[in-house]
């Protein structure tokens, strides 16, 4: 345990910068789009215009939004490859002293994966504050006719929003979107592993075994989906669980790769 938080400290102080930046862009843009809602409306109402008053999610629920939470999910998608690749081609090859790292070097993918799973709660942490703070100041700074103070949650609730992604306002809808989303982060984090172990060994080698590995996980994702959409006939709670016991034996059996590949098929 020890040895994990040492690594997660460390992989959390390198990914400052970039956790820094993925912030800015979110709130500048939210920001922005914000603005440029609320100056519009002002001019309309101003000019005599009909304007009907708008809650928290009519102001931050658009489509420039969705694009800056799309980007916001790409940046930390980026991530998930840039966090090992650093380790191999960044300054300093740390690989060279993950190759002597004493006891198991799965430690070292598990704190790099907590690390991606902290980045999104941070973020998600952020927004909430963020949105509770914006709710209560348009509710003040703006007259009845623009503006309709709500429970800020309501943001939330709107099922087409890219924000659902992140944050699905149903706890099981929750649980079951992270368990999948922790599952991918392990499937690029091996493909990430495959291409670096493996490409000492050649580059079709590499490419045929990165191949059969994605090829594998999708046919197994695919296949249970079928056999529960075609055989089971799941309802209501009964497909949280089912994707809930998928999401875990894909979790499984991916970090179970990651052990054998990080300390027995490790090449620089």
């Amino acid at each position: 345990m020890k040895k994990f938080s040492s690594l997660f400290i460390d992989e959390m102080n390198r990914s400052k910068s970039y956790f820094l930046g993925v912030l800015s862009f979110m709130l500048g843009g939210e920001t922005l789009m914000v603005l440029l809602r609320v100056f519009h409306m002002a001019n309309l109402f101003r000019r005599g215009e009909l304007v009907e008053a708008g809650d928290l999610a009519s102001f931050t629920l658009t489509g420039w939004n969705n694009l800056i939470y799309g980007g916001v999910f790409l940046a930390l998608a980026l991530y998930t490859v840039l966090i090992w690749q650093r380790d191999w081609e960044g300054k300093g090859r740390l690989v060279y002293r993950l190759m002597t790292y004493p006891g198991s070097r799965l430690t070292v993918a598990l704190a790099k994966w907590a690390t991606i799973l902290t980045m999104v709660f941070a973020l998600l942490g952020i927004q909430l504050i963020y949105m509770a703070a914006l709710n209560h100041l348009l509710n003040g700074l703006l007259p009845n006719e623009l503006y309709r103070f709500a429970p800020y949650y309501t943001y939330f609730t709107h099922d087409w929003s890219f924000m659902n992604l992140f944050l699905p306002f149903n706890g099981y809808d929750f649980i079951a979107s992270y368990s999948l989303g922790s599952a991918a982060i392990l499937v690029i984090f091996n493909s990430i592993l495959i291409y670096y172990c493996e490409r000492a060994n050649g580059f079709i080698i590499m490419l045929l075994k990165l191949f059969i590995f994605l090829v594998l996980t999708a046919a197994l994702a695919v296949g249970y989906v079928w056999l529960m959409a075609s055989i089971l006939y799941p309802l209501g709670l009964e497909i949280f669980y089912l994707l809930l016991l998928g999401a875990l034996v894909l979790i499984t059996f991916n970090i179970l790769l990651l052990n054998y590949r990080l300390n027995h098929r490790l090449y620089c």
